[in-house]
């Protein structure tokens, strides 16, 4: 009995092989966490872009609808900030063009007008597209 007394009195505090094992646990731990963030993270840039790429298609669609003496066929293909200069475009990096501006109905003055949403100097993968259709007055 007398080592088993003297045992539990001797103990010093952790061994190298405990201290090993327990900064492998936390650092699986903290890299599984970080992981969550990483990905959390892009998704909200993603969804970010996205909303404000929305946004500004939106706000061109608008201003248009305000302009709407200068909807025709030769506009299409322009830069939002060519077409309505002053309002303030581009937006964050981004470029809006106008890709479809078609007379659909020249009898009552109908437009399909697309609007595609670019990052700045990248015309070939777009981020998002929003059409209407439009009368001219």
């Amino acid at each position: 009995m007398p080592y088993f007394k003297d045992s539990i009195y001797n103990e010093q505090g952790l061994t190298l092989i405990e201290v090993l094992a327990s900064l492998v646990l936390l650092s699986l731990l903290t890299v599984s966490i970080l992981g969550i963030f990483t990905s959390t993270a892009k998704w909200v840039a993603k969804a970010r872009q996205e909303t404000t790429a929305s946004n500004y298609a939106s706000a061109v669609l608008e201003d248009l609808r305000l302009q709407r003496q200068i909807i025709n066929n030769d506009n299409e293909g322009l830069l939002a900030e060519e077409l309505l200069p002053g309002y303030g475009y581009p937006w964050e990096g981004m470029d809006a063009r106008i890709t479809t501006m078609e007379d659909l109905n020249p009898l009552h003055n109908l437009y399909n007008i697309t609007v595609t949403i670019f990052r700045s100097g990248d015309t070939q993968s777009p981020i998002l597209q929003m059409s209407t259709i439009m009368r001219k007055e």
